[in-house]
């Protein structure tokens, strides 16, 4: 089975800015996520993480944090298995 590395960006207050969301992830696949905490982006409509309102994330998973690295930039970095 192949496993692939999902890599999105969120906003600080959970807005996915770019990248994919989490909808289609397994057991094996790896997450990358930067959050950057020096934007927000606001309203209810917007796509997050997990999805929107219409196809909110389908189940739930385990995830296990590998890493994590903080910038001076304001961004953060969090690596994830999926378990």
């Amino acid at each position: 089975m192949d496993h692939q590395t999902f890599r999105s960006t969120i906003s600080a207050d959970g807005k996915l800015i770019h990248g994919q969301e989490l909808n289609h992830v397994t057991s094996g696949d790896q997450i990358i996520l930067d959050i950057d905490s020096l934007k927000m982006i606001g309203g209810a409509t917007h796509t997050t993480l997990l999805g929107t309102a219409q196809n909110f994330l389908p189940a739930s998973y385990q995830l296990k944090l590998r890493d994590i690295k903080q910038r001076a930039d304001g961004f953060c970095q969090l690596t994830y298995d999926v378990l």
